[in-house]
C-alpha cells in the first residue's frame, strides 16, 4: 500500500487512507481512485488490454455492452454505466 496515481484521471491516491474509495483492478493490476475510473479505463482501453493479455481478441459492441452490464451487479451507479455506454456509441 502507499501512494499511487490513477492511470485514468491522474489524481493522487493514498491507499493508506481508509476513506480514499480507491480500487485495485485485478484484471490489469492497476490502482484507480474509484470504481468509476477503473471501469472507464477498462472500457476505453479494452481492445489494447485484450491484445496485450490475450494476443488478439476483437470485441464487438455486443461484447462491450455485456462487459458493462456485468458491472451493474457490482453496485456501480446506473448513471456511470449510462455515461460509458453513451461514449461508446
Amino acid at each position: 500500500m502507499g501512494l499511487f496515481t490513477c492511470p485514468h484521471c491522474n489524481s493522487d491516491i493514498d491507499t493508506n487512507d481508509k476513506k480514499s474509495g480507491h480500487q485495485v483492478n485485478d484484471v490489469i493490476q492497476e490502482t484507480f481512485c474509484s470504481v468509476g475510473c477503473s471501469i472507464e479505463y477498462l472500457v476505453h482501453n479494452s481492445q489494447m488490454i485484450a491484445v496485450d493479455q490475450y494476443g488478439s481478441l476483437p470485441l464487438s459492441n455486443e461484447s462491450l455492452n455485456e462487459f458493462i452490464e456485468a458491472f451493474s451487479n457490482e453496485g456501480v451507479e446506473d448513471d456511470v454505466l449510462e455515461h460509458i455506454k453513451a461514449e461508446l456509441c
